[in-house]
């Protein structure tokens, strides 16, 4: 369970017209008390010495409000002792931010080595 507590000393902050809201106070009030709960899920695997699978889930649930979800997948092949390909997706929904669901995929091909 997370809990979350603003509070606004100064509010002079509300005194322009184009702040509907500070850090999630809204105008008329001076604090904001929230609650909710939050999920992490983190898989690191390794598979015929060659291939690696990162997984990163975070999941938070606030009262009242739609599931927030932030998913990273990461495979990667290592070709050769200095070459490593990779491919990653993101996917995000935050309904704060914007109510689709965002989508990133990146392939990358490189030299790689250990120190």
């Amino acid at each position: 369970m997370i809990i979350g507590f603003s509070f606004v000393r100064d509010r002079h902050v509300f005194e322009n017209p184009m702040i509907t809201s500070f850090y999630g106070v809204p105008p008329g009030h001076n604090h904001l008390f929230e609650y909710g709960l939050s999920m992490k899920l983190a898989i690191d695997r390794r598979f015929l010495k060659v291939c690696r699978w990162y997984c990163d889930l975070l999941l938070f649930k606030a009262f009242h409000e739609p599931v927030d979800m932030n998913l990273k997948n990461l495979f990667e092949v290592r070709i050769s002792r200095y070459w490593l390909f990779s491919v990653q997706t993101r996917v995000i929904y935050e309904h704060e931010v914007s109510g689709h669901l965002q989508l990133e995929n990146l392939a990358s091909f490189g030299f790689c080595f250990r120190l």
